[in-house]
């Protein structure tokens, strides 16, 4: 029997899988152990867009999915972006 984090880690997976076959990612990433609010990054470069998700089960409900959506607000709209070495 897989663990919560096996099942949720498999779904990220399916994620970036699904998300590959679009072709227009350059980067797709998990956030691996981080316990930030989302799993999976994913930038495309030539549209300047930048996606957060949070995966989570599909029989999520949808007042669970929306209250997830309202917590993290913030990170929807424009940002300055940087990038750096250290």
């Amino acid at each position: 029997m897989a663990t919560m984090y096996e099942r949720g880690r498999h779904h990220e997976y399916r994620v970036i899988n699904r998300m590959k076959k679009e072709k227009c990612w350059n980067i797709l990433q998990r956030t691996a152990g981080s316990h930030s609010p989302f799993d999976v990054i994913a930038i495309n470069l030539e549209d300047k867009i930048i996606k957060l998700i949070q995966v989570k089960p599909a029989n999520m409900t949808e007042s669970k999915k929306q209250a997830i959506l309202e917590v993290n607000r913030g990170f929807t709209g424009l940002f300055h972006c940087e990038f750096l070495i250290s």
